[in-house]
C-alpha cells in the first residue's frame, strides 16, 4: 500500500497503522515495514510504500473486500 507523509521516514523501519475504511466502522490496525520512499517535490511530501508484516483474520478480510471493491 502506498500512502502520503509530511514526515521523512526511514526504509526498513517497522510502523504500526491504523487504516479508515469508508463504509467500514471499525479501524484496521496492522504491522508494516516501509519498503520504499519517493520524495514528491511539487507537494513536499514524501509516497511511502509499506509491507504488511502482520494483519490478523477479519482485518485482513476487511482490506482485501475494500481493495477488490476499488479495483473492479
Amino acid at each position: 500500500i502506498c500512502i502520503l507523509s509530511e514526515h521523512l521516514l526511514q526504509t526498513d523501519a517497522k510502523v504500526e497503522i491504523k487504516l479508515q475504511i469508508p463504509k467500514v466502522k471499525a479501524a484496521i490496525h496492522a504491522k508494516a515495514r516501509i519498503a520504499w520512499i519517493k520524495t514528491e517535490e511539487v507537494h513536499q511530501q514524501y509516497k511511502v510504500g509499506l509491507e504488511f508484516t502482520r494483519l490478523k483474520g477479519e482485518n485482513k478480510k476487511l482490506l482485501r473486500k475494500f481493495i477488490k471493491s476499488i479495483s473492479a
